[in-house]
């Protein structure tokens, strides 16, 4: 996928925004040309610890099934209709979420690449509760983002971009990893552009949410060749307040990109 700046970094200070536009479910779940490398990732994290990546409550069952339904007509050939066949012959990670009087209550999924998160820990929880932890974010966006899903048309889909900046491009930042983050010693080299490409598709017979998570991982030095990204970019990093700037893990090597970003470093 091609990242399209202006999508991801909207106009004015850094704010968490929806930014939902209008989706193509068959289209986002399509085999690309990285199909090879990411199924054969996503088998590896199910074998190895399928406790961690691949999770359903006893009421996200039927949306499963549906699920798996879907991913046939689609052009994806599961094994079966189980979680882990879902998971190994889709590319994307995928959410299943009912709506009930909560909100959006997430029943399982199978998330092989997760942006330090764990579905293990937001199994069974709305999506309220699993958002507590984003500074800001269910004051600024909870009742918008429960409203948009009521309101989502039966299979219809929208989609929507978020990013950040991580060290490594490896896909699976599980916390459990401990992966290597961005610190003060970093150089430009060292620094990549995590997108999420989100999908939110409703489930026609079952009235649930089909939420499709796909990543790309884009070079700073690349971000640095546009300057309508770098001055975006900028601009959210010099507005972003300091407890966001500690939940993207920036804190110690925002004053670095800022001065990268103006130009005035050669490393």
């Amino acid at each position: 996928m091609s990242t399209d700046w202006s999508r991801l970094f909207p106009p004015g200070d850094f704010r968490w925004h929806l930014g939902l536009g209008p989706g193509e479910a068959c289209s986002f779940f399509a085999a690309t040309a990285e199909q090879a490398s990411l199924l054969a990732e996503r088998a590896h994290w199910l074998v190895v610890a399928p406790e961690e990546y691949a999770l359903l409550t006893p009421a996200g069952g039927p949306l499963l099934a549906e699920a798996a339904g879907l991913a046939r007509t689609w052009g994806a050939l599961p094994a079966d209709d189980s979680l882990a066949a879902l998971g190994c012959a889709w590319e994307p990670d995928f959410v299943l979420l009912s709506l009930d009087d909560r909100g959006p209550v997430v029943e399982g999924g199978v998330v092989c690449f997760p942006t330090s998160w764990s579905l293990r820990e937001k199994l069974g929880r709305t999506l309220a509760e699993t958002h507590g932890p984003v500074p800001r974010l269910n004051p600024e966006l909870a009742t918008r983002i429960a409203t948009a899903l009521r309101k989502l048309a039966p299979g219809a889909a929208w989609e929507r971009d978020n990013w950040g900046l991580v060290r490594t491009p490896e896909r699976n930042r599980h916390p459990s990893l401990h992966r290597s983050r961005l610190d003060a010693a970093a150089t430009p080299d060292d620094v990549w552009i995590r997108v999420e490409h989100q999908l939110l598709f409703k489930l026609p017979q079952t009235g649930g949410v089909l939420f499709g998570i796909r990543l790309t991982h884009v070079p700073f030095r690349e971000l640095l060749t546009d300057e309508f990204a770098r001055t975006a970019l900028r601009q959210a990093l010099e507005s972003m307040a300091n407890d966001a700037a500690d939940y993207k893990g920036l804190v110690a090597v925002r004053p670095k990109i800022i001065e990268w970003l103006k130009g005035s470093a050669t490393d």
